[in-house]
């Protein structure tokens, strides 16, 4: 992570690759599972330009938060990423839990 309250898309997905990770793990012996078919991930990623033209934050930073920058203009753009997970070594459908 380059600045404080920062979040690289490299961190999001593998936050949001923990949590699914962690789903699986818990549905193991449960009766009732539910089939993860795709993920959907919807990100705002901003790129701020101070007035001296210089990139403050990288292209794929999810979440910018700075201060004390008098002049510069954020462009705030959306992406979508449809995942289709996959474990490891196995072609099976991925079963997670809902419970947190």
């Amino acid at each position: 992570m380059d600045q404080p309250g920062n979040l690289s898309l490299t961190e999001a997905l593998s936050s949001l690759r923990s949590q699914l990770e962690e789903a699986v793990r818990r549905a193991q012996g449960e009766e009732l599972t539910f089939i993860c078919k795709s993920v959907e991930v919807q990100l705002q990623v901003t790129v701020t330009t101070t007035a001296k033209g210089s990139v403050k934050a990288g292209l794929w930073n999810v979440v910018t938060v700075d201060g004390g920058v008098d002049r510069a203009k954020a462009d705030v753009h959306q992406i979508k990423l449809v995942l289709d997970p996959k474990l490891a070594g196995s072609a099976d459908p991925v079963e997670v839990d809902d419970e947190e």
